[in-house]
């Protein structure tokens, strides 16, 4: 998207704004004795001054990728979530950037204009509710409204607003999960994990072990952001992006992240017909196919026992769909999941309401616990967003399908795919990625 800096001066009062709002920000935690407003405030400063010197959202993209590691550490300094100010930095970040965003729309197609709102609609309905404890545990997802603007509407340069800020931390959080894969884990993931591990973590576990979450905030978004550098191994021409794209193919396998890897498989074929690449289509399938023909003669166990240990217990639950095909426990688990979904949706057509969002997306009680952001809004809205989701799939695909191939396409597509499998709606970094690639790839921008 083709969109001009902003003046000077205009600058200069985006800089101003952003040092009132660190003002604020630094006096809310001198009244309140909040330490992590200060360390927010100073983060966002600084976030505003990159912006400006460098032209670009790398600043923000930092952020978000170690949003994980500076909320805990703000728990353990409060023993609240209610106290983590960092929530709050996306939302102020929005505020300096107003007017390109309105310069931005106004450039766009109507019908990426109305994608955009239909889009708001769908984040209100999954992060507001209407009482005190409900609407500050769901504050946390409310910045998913907010940061995907920029992404799609103020990025000019995918490469330096997402790719080089990405590439520049992968080292470090691959070290983080490969040191937390071995069971080394900073003081403040242990007191995390320890407080939460009955409710937030329940989905990061594996046997009697935790998954790595790195710098993130949940396992299941480290392996959309090991699936998303993968993917860029094949359509960045550089030796970086291939020795990451390779790596973090190995950690998805050895970190036994089944849905990114089975999500992988599908868009390579998908992006292998689309080009028409028959002959690399054809390798795959036998390459694949060989694989499955000889774990499937293979006498393995797939019952993770106890006394397993973490490489045991990750080949198992690796080749699980292999050997027991539909009956394996997680999509057991699923089935039985959207049964108890299918019966409260019948029992209420309508939706429970956003007052009930806090059980429905999984906190509190689990009597309506959604295994994914799509069963969450379903169950929220009911009938309405039956109605709604089938329309917004069927204009985006068509979109994708007809549009230009490359990177931006084929992330948009994993955002489709990855809505009715997982919690995407709540991720921090993966999703602000994913729905900008898709807004542009619906805009015709590649």
């Amino acid at each position: 998207m083709n969109i001009k800096l902003l003046p000077v001066n205009n600058l200069r009062t985006r800089f101003a704004a952003g040092v009132l709002i660190s003002v604020s920000l630094w006096f809310y935690g001198f009244v309140s004795g909040n330490a992590t407003a200060f360390y927010a405030a100073s983060i966002f400063l600084a976030i505003v001054y990159c912006r400006i010197k460098t032209g670009t959202h790398s600043g923000l993209t930092l952020f978000l990728l170690f949003y994980g590691v500076l909320s805990r550490s703000s728990f353990v300094s409060t023993s609240s979530l209610y106290s983590n100010t960092y929530i709050f930095v996306p939302l102020f970040y929005s505020l300096t950037e107003i007017d390109a965003v309105i310069n931005a729309l106004k450039i766009t197609r109507k019908s990426v204009r109305i994608f955009f709102l239909v889009y708001i609609f769908l984040t209100l309905a999954y992060t507001l509710s209407f009482n005190g404890k409900e609407f500050l545990s769901r504050a946390i997802s409310f910045y998913v409204m907010i940061v995907p603007i920029f992404f799609f509407i103020t990025s000019k340069d995918i490469r330096n607003d997402i790719i080089n800020p990405m590439y520049a931390a992968f080292p470090f959080i691959a070290i983080y999960a490969a040191f937390q894969y071995m069971g080394v884990f900073l003081p403040s993931d242990i007191y995390f994990i320890d407080y939460f591990k009955t409710t937030f973590l329940t989905t990061a576990t594996l046997g009697s072990s935790f998954r790595p979450f790195s710098t993130f905030t949940s396992s299941e978004e480290l392996g959309y952001f090991l699936l998303i550098t993968s993917l860029s191994a094949y359509f960045i021409k550089n030796k970086q992006a291939k020795i990451y794209g390779i790596a973090a193919i190995l950690f998805l396998i050895i970190f036994s992240y089944r849905t990114a890897v089975i999500l992988f498989l599908i868009l390579s074929i998908y992006h292998f017909v689309k080009m028409k690449m028959w002959a690399k289509l054809a390798i795959g399938l036998i390459v694949f196919l060989s694989v499955f023909i000889v774990i499937r003669m293979l006498p393995i166990n797939t019952t993770v026992l106890k006394t397993d240990s973490k490489a045991e217990t990750s080949f198992k639950h690796g080749v699980e769909p292999i050997k027991q095909l539909f009956k394996t426990y997680s999509l057991q688990k699923r089935i039985s999941i959207l049964h108890e979904n299918y019966s409260a949706f019948l029992k209420k057509p309508f939706g429970y309401g956003l007052s009930h969002n806090y059980k429905l997306t999984g906190g509190g009680s689990n009597i309506f616990g959604a295994e994914s952001s799509l069963t969450q809004l379903l169950l929220s809205c009911g009938i309405f967003m039956l109605i709604f989701l089938p329309a917004v799939y069927l204009f985006s695909t068509k979109k994708l399908i007809t549009g230009a191939a490359g990177y931006q396409n084929i992330l948009a597509v994993l955002f489709l795919a990855m809505l009715p499998v997982s919690h995407v709606l709540s991720f921090h970094f993966v999703l602000p990625v994913l729905y900008g690639a898709l807004l542009r790839s619906v805009d015709g921008k590649v």
